[in-house]
């Protein structure tokens, strides 16, 4: 049995900090979080957003049969939907965000079943942001900052706009957020430094 856990927050981000945890190995099966070049049993992210992707890692498997139980608390927003990614069966299945799943899985003689990166976790949004129409602009500042301007149409039950940056184009951080207006059919505009 092996085990760890990912806290969703608004306090963290999504780079390596002093709230995560790197696993420490045993002498059996383990299974650690993948996250900016290392291995964790805990991981502390920012808030879960469309496309957020947890990536596993997994050492030491014997050819036989394993089940991995995802436990999630807080995480049925109705706004986002949860899949495990088994790569070596090209499988991509839904699980449940408000109780929980158990995927069964084997470790055979093919040596790519138990290959470290087999499993990840990718969240989707279930339904589009709710705004019809987004302009959006990003100037370079003078002193290599940069201002992100953005106007939205028909904005409605927006909760909040965050800003993410990413160097890879795979792993985003949030670098700032703004309070969405909500005024139902205006067009605001918004402007973050």
């Amino acid at each position: 049995a092996d085990g760890n856990m990912i806290v969703f927050s608004r306090e963290y981000s999504n780079s390596y900090e002093s709230n995560d945890a790197v696993k420490i190995d045993n002498f059996g099966e383990n299974i650690g979080i993948r996250s900016n070049g290392k291995i964790l049993a805990v991981e502390a992210r920012y808030l879960v957003i469309s496309t957020d992707t947890i990536f596993y890692n997994l050492a030491n498997l014997r050819v036989q049969d394993y089940q991995l139980t995802f436990e999630p608390e807080n995480l049925a927003t109705g706004l986002l939907e949860a899949y495990f990614v088994d790569k070596f069966l090209g499988t991509k299945t839904a699980f449940n965000l408000s109780g929980n799943t158990t995927f069964s899985f084997s470790i055979t003689a093919d040596p790519a079943s138990k290959a470290a990166d087999r499993f990840y976790v990718i969240f989707q949004l279930t339904r589009p942001v709710p705004v019809q129409h987004i302009d959006i602009t990003a100037t370079l500042n003078r002193d290599n900052t940069v201002a992100l301007n953005w106007k939205v149409t028909n904005e409605a039950g927006m909760a909040m706009y965050v800003a993410e940056r990413s160097k890879d184009g795979r792993v985003f951080s949030p670098i700032g957020s703004v309070a969405p207006v909500n005024n139902n059919g205006g067009d605001p505009a918004y402007l973050l430094n």
